[in-house]
Parts: structure tokens; C-alpha cells; sequence
């Protein structure tokens, strides 16, 4: 008998009060929202035997010239310490308003800071960086099978 795993959106970020609950869809990593220049970090998910990873990055509005990098952290087992997994797992620098759709998982056809043939890690995060000014943006992640 086959298992067949279907997509599952990642949990929302962070503590959710019961007054925010019907707001939050789940999947939401970071909720659209003004952020000034700063790293933005998600709370720690789990790949729940789950091989990859599909993130919607929607850029509402950019201002001064900003821009938004959206990266996969994995923690690393030695020190316990969330580190870059690797530049195949950033974006590339989102400038204006857009849609990115960001995918990792193994077999994927490499299609430069879009689609990546990385397995999720077992324990990760999301980064954000926002360089500069403003962005308006939100996050979305599905665990993919």
C-alpha cells in the first residue's frame, strides 16, 4: 500500500492571538505588511517527511529604491545555529512590485533562484532582507510531497 503525501501549508508564524486567527490563513509566513530595511526571521517548521518546498513571495510595493531577499535557513546540527543553505536557496533581489513563486525540491529542472533541486532540511526557517527603505510584502509557504 502507497502513501500518497498532498501539499500541506506551513503553520502561521510565530504566536497567533484568537482575536488574529480568522485573519491568518495558513501558510502564512509573513503576513503583508510595511517593512522598514531589517532581517526578518520566521519562526522554526519541521519538513514532517515532506521533500519540498514551494514559497510565494507577493511584493505589494517598493520604495527608495529597496529591495527584498527572501532565504531557506537550515539549522546546523553541531551548533544548534540557523546558517544559509546555500545561494541556491535565496532569491534574487525582488526590486518592484511582483509575484515570485520560489521551489525547492529534489529533481527540479535548476532555473536560477527560482527553482532549486534541493531537499527542504528536516528543521528550517525563512529569512526576509529588506535593503534600505520600504517594501510591502507577504510570504507563503506550502510543504510540498
Amino acid at each position: 500500500r502507497v502513501m500518497h503525501l498532498s501539499p500541506m501549508p506551513l503553520p502561521p508564524n510565530g504566536p497567533v492571538s484568537a482575536a488574529d486567527w480568522a485573519s491568518i490563513r495558513p501558510g502564512t509566513v509573513f503576513a503583508a505588511a510595511d517593512r522598514t530595511a531589517a532581517t526578518y526571521t520566521s519562526q522554526s517548521y519541521h519538513s514532517v517527511g515532506r521533500k519540498g518546498l514551494q514559497l510565494v513571495i507577493d511584493v505589494n510595493s517598493v520604495t527608495g529604491g529597496s529591495t527584498v531577499t527572501v532565504s531557506v535557513l537550515v539549522r546546523d546540527p553541531a551548533t544548534g545555529a540557523f546558517v544559509a543553505y546555500g545561494t541556491e536557496a535565496t532569491t534574487a533581489a525582488i526590486a518592484a512590485a511582483s509575484q515570485v513563486v520560489f521551489t525547492m525540491r529534489p529533481g527540479l529542472e535548476e532555473d536560477a533562484n527560482l527553482n532549486v533541486a534541493l531537499a527542504v532540511p528536516h528543521e528550517f526557517k525563512i529569512q526576509a532582507i529588506v535593503a534600505t527603505d520600504v517594501v510591502n510584502f507577504s510570504v507563503g509557504g506550502t510543504l510540498l510531497p
